[in-house]
């Protein structure tokens, strides 16, 4: 009964361990996401450098840093006096479509100074 015992303790503890270990991983992936979103931003690849930042928001959900580079890569894909649909899109989705949960959207002074030029468009 006492071997029972120990097996099922030992079996418990390993299922928390390994449960616990899901968001290390998922946090060391995170941070990857961002660097390859840093290199990605740095050569100019914006739309990539989104997609990875948006990754790493998935991927840890509690990272402060992701939703800032989400609303950096947005604006930096949006190119000032261009009247064209496509980049007002883009505008509006830096000011109105930050990270669910991360920014509210109702308020205008809550969007980020980074993207900040593009609301010049919204009137």
């Amino acid at each position: 009964m006492k071997l029972s015992q120990s097996w099922i303790v030992l079996a418990l503890a390993i299922l928390v361990a390994s449960s616990s270990g899901c968001g290390v991983v998922n946090r060391i992936r995170a941070k990857n996401e961002l660097n390859e979103a840093a290199r990605a931003y740095r050569e100019g690849r914006f739309p990539e450098a989104e997609q990875h930042s948006r990754r790493a928001a998935e991927l840890d959900p509690d990272n402060k840093t992701a939703p800032m580079f989400i609303a950096r890569t947005i604006h930096a894909q949006y190119r000032r006096d261009v009247q064209t649909p496509e980049n007002i899109a883009k505008a509006n989705e830096a000011i109105t479509a930050p990270p669910p949960g991360r920014m509210p959207t109702s308020d205008p002074s809550s969007v980020p100074r980074a993207i900040a030029p593009a609301e010049s468009i919204r009137s």
